[in-house]
């Protein structure tokens, strides 16, 4: 904040009662005298305010193909490579040409970058041959912001072709961009090119970007790559991805592992291979935290929903107000190995009911049976779905689940058996769920 700075103010000298005391010429005389004794006091100036932020704006040279008629990955890599580090002060932006073209067959590889917004203002990034390239030397910088970690700086590596990957880093925003894959069939491809990807990377924006036909992920979100055994310790934190359009991916929609603080709002989604929202990760240990799904559009048929049958920690996960269109089912499996808590699915609509010989919700439960982590904590309510087929549960709360509460949802063809089967403790339970809005609750008021 800004101080502000004290002006002399004027005061009359007031006696008992605040009456005015009134100096004889004698007093007034001596303290003449002192005042032209004592030294000239300067005033106090206004500090002035602080500068904004004055970005640094760069442009790619026009040498490197922007109409896709030739690849262009290793000298826009090369280029972005040897640009100044951006800071608070003066951050820096990368604005690519409107509507430009770029063939990257190899990974657009960035580590370290710091207050950086590259801004592709509606250019396309089209990989058409994915190709797995050794990269380096890599740039000398410990990539996690705050950390001393620097094990690969000045070596290099064999990166495979995720489009934009980001290795560590801070501040960064990735926005008005299309970025396209050589997926065209929308199957399941080599499934680890996707289209970006943010490892260990703190504070990051994805707004307004278009990904289609990749063959791995949309967005992978994950620790840091270079830690590797280690990713846990060097999570993805306070990641939004807002406002994007993503459609046909060969592995998952997004994936949210070794994360903390991630919000997945306002996207539409469609046409993916596995898992729309995948909390998964292989090795046991780590945390998939905080993560908000909110207000997203589902379209299409998916084998999951929401998988988290994890070696991670669930902790926190929210899953509000999203809307499923075209056949997409309410399809959430979560079974961690790790004691697991904090769980709200509501608020979610859908037209298409759950057709797998599974539970549209299965908590601390998935097809694989019961997890092996407690789940703790675990609200599902306002949901409106039609009831899975076959008369199965709404929700299955497997033996490792507590204070699971289901209640207020609108279930089509629903009854107090298809609402909740209940493997779990005494704590578990299911109230005020109707078949239609209005009609009286089939397994009484909560």
């Amino acid at each position: 904040s800004v101080a502000k700075a004290r002006g002399r103010t004027r005061r009359a000298i007031r006696g008992p009662l605040g009456r005015r005391i009134a100096l004889g010429a004698a007093v007034a005389a001596v303290a003449v005298a002192l005042l032209v004794a004592l030294p000239s006091v300067t005033h106090q100036t206004r500090p002035s305010a602080i500068a904004p932020p004055s970005p640094r704006v760069f442009v790619p040279p026009t040498g490197i193909p922007h109409d896709c008629s030739a690849d262009a990955g290793m000298l826009l890599r090369s280029w972005l490579w040897s640009l100044p580090h951006g800071t608070p002060a003066r951050p820096l932006v990368v604005d690519f040409p409107a509507h430009a073209c770029y063939v990257v067959n190899e990974s657009l590889y960035l580590r370290g970058l710091t207050n950086t917004t590259l801004n592709g203002r509606n250019a396309t990034f089209r990989q058409v041959m994915p190709t797995v390239q050794s990269i380096g030397p890599l740039p000398t910088v410990s990539p996690y912001c705050g950390s001393d970690i620097d094990k690969e700086s000045g070596t290099a590596i064999s990166a495979i072709p995720i489009i934009w990957w980001f290795e560590g880093g801070c501040d960064i925003t990735i926005t008005n961009m299309v970025i396209i894959g050589p997926n065209t069939s929308g199957v399941v491809g080599s499934q680890n090119n996707s289209g970006i990807q943010l490892s260990g990377v703190q504070r990051a924006v994805i707004r307004g970007v278009t990904i289609n036909n990749v063959d791995g992920d949309f967005v992978t979100l994950s620790g840091l790559h270079e830690a590797g055994s280690g990713q846990a310790s060097f999570p993805t934190t306070y990641a939004t991805i807002r406002g994007n359009s993503f459609s046909r991916s060969g592995r998952q929609g997004i994936t949210p592992e070794f994360v903390n603080h991630v919000s997945i709002t306002h996207n539409s989604v469609r046409g993916v291979a596995a898992s729309v929202i995948d909390l998964e990760a292989d090795a046991v240990g780590g945390c998939a935290c905080n993560v908000t799904v909110d207000r997203n559009t589902f379209a299409g048929l998916a084998p999951y929903l929401v998988a988290g049958i994890t070696g991670l920690s669930i902790r926190h996960f929210d899953f509000t107000d999203n809307r499923l269109v075209d056949g997409a089912q309410l399809k959430i499996q979560l079974a961690p190995q790790l004691p697991s808590s904090d769980v709200v699915i509501s608020g979610n609509t859908g037209s298409t009911g759950s057709t797998w010989p599974w539970p549209s919700v299965g908590i601390a439960y998935s097809i694989r049976g019961d997890s092996a982590g407690p789940l703790d904590g675990v609200r599902v309510s306002a949901n409106s779905f039609p009831a899975p087929s076959g008369g199965r549960p709404f929700v299955r709360a497997g033996k490792q689940s507590s204070n699971v509460g289901v209640s207020h949802n609108v279930i089509p063809r629903g009854n107090q058996s298809t609402t909740l089967l209940n493997d779990g403790g005494a704590s578990n339970h299911a109230c005020s769920n109707r078949a239609r809005v209005g009609d009286p609750a089939f397994d009484g008021p909560c």
